[in-house]
């Protein structure tokens, strides 16, 4: 919706930030973060809920959830954070979740942002627990990497779970901006807790689903209902799945499966909202030749790129390097013939290090594997799909 020329904002958003405050974060890693959350509070209105935790080895609400009306106190208590400690997520994570389960509604975008630079000690398991009690309860989580000693496995099973996303912030500078854009796409919400239901034939397996736009990332589905997040304004939610078909078919059509999608519209009265869409395709002899879509084209194509990094990171997980080098010598031909002179370097950098280490550099790995996905974007930039 448009006023004027401005966008009317849809949402209210229920918003708890934890903040790793342990020792790697000192100096200015904790001084950007600090500069972030001030510009967030600027931006937050009448009506939004906001609570800020920040986490060591031990959890601490510096900002009790509840309305923004007093900016300059909520902005001095961000600015007595001090570094210290070592990293332990779950009391961080499980402290915000409570935070945000205070003022828990329909009406709200309620969410959680995990910001980290470092391995968490002992509590992965609890942490995913935890990530699914949220997303029962339509609380979403987005995990957000800072530097490179951060466990991306782990952060991406957060986000999967829950809807949310998780990102790769490669330097103290870049999470200002990171932050602000990330709150600002949250309270774009014309819809939330977005959820897609597949039911397959039983001769058909769903094999995987992707969400290409927006934040494009691979989706759980081990949970029942896919976890979707926000459905933005501005932006359509595309998702790829992926399916097995059985090998001998009848002629006919046959159905492939049953999509139902749900979520709450702000707008409505009531919320709640499901449609339902069942997939077919005819099987024939003679099928009729005719191209298939551009825009999934492209995206089938860029998706091989992350899936490329991928299969390299699984060769050298079991011990075959010279697999993992020719898919990452031939990730980088394939980079460099889309104009990704940049990112094709680091493919080739990251061959002759895992030729020399048998092992992929912690930065190279992060950075190969974020940027790959975001090009699943720039292939939805129209949001056309």
């Amino acid at each position: 919706l448009f006023r004027q020329g401005q966008q009317v904002r849809q949402s209210k958003i229920n918003l708890a930030l934890v903040l790793d405050k342990s020792n790697s974060m000192n100096g200015t890693r904790l001084d950007r973060v600090k500069v972030a959350t001030h510009q967030i509070i600027d931006q937050l209105s009448e009506g939004d809920i906001f609570s800020v935790i920040t986490f060591n080895d031990r959890a601490e609400v510096i900002i009790n959830a509840g309305p923004v009306d007093n900016k300059p106190a909520l902005k001095a208590k961000i600015s007595m954070m001090t570094a210290s400690g070592g990293t332990e997520i779950y009391k961080g994570l499980s402290a915000g979740i409570e935070q945000v389960r205070r003022y828990l509604g329909p009406k709200l975008v309620n969410h959680v942002i995990l910001l980290t630079d470092g391995h968490t000690f002992g509590d992965q398991v609890q942490c995913t627990d935890l990530a699914r009690e949220a997303a029962k309860q339509g609380i979403s989580i987005s995990a957000l990497g800072l530097g490179k000693e951060w466990n991306d496995e782990f952060l991406d099973e957060l986000a999967s779970i829950t809807g949310g996303s998780s990102a790769y912030i490669n330097s103290a500078n870049a999470v200002v901006k990171f932050l602000n854009d990330h709150v600002r796409n949250l309270s774009n919400a014309f819809s939330e807790r977005m959820r897609l239901s597949i039911a397959p034939d039983p001769d058909v397996k769903l094999e995987s689903v992707f969400r290409l736009s927006p934040n494009p990332q691979p989706l759980s589905t081990n949970e029942g209902n896919i976890q979707l997040g926000s459905l933005q304004t501005n932006r359509l939610i595309s998702v790829l799945m992926q399916f097995q078909m059985p090998v001998k078919m009848s002629l006919g059509f046959r159905s492939i499966a049953r999509l139902v999608v749900s979520g709450d519209i702000f707008s409505n009265q009531p919320q709640h909202y499901q449609v339902l869409s069942d997939i077919s395709l005819e099987i024939t002899e003679r099928p009729i030749q005719e191209d298939p879509p551009s825009s999934i084209l492209d995206a089938l194509g860029k998706l091989t790129l992350y899936r490329m990094q991928e299969r390299a990171q699984a060769a050298l997980a079991s011990g075959d390097v010279k697999e993992a080098t020719q898919r990452l010598e031939h990730l980088a031909t394939r980079l460099l013939a889309l104009g990704q002179g940049e990112l094709a370097n680091q493919a080739r950098a990251e061959a002759r290090h895992a030729a020399h280490t048998n092992n992929l550099s912690d930065k190279g790995k992060k950075n190969l594997k974020y940027q790959t996905r975001l090009l699943l974007a720039q292939s939805n930039k129209d949001g056309n799909e």
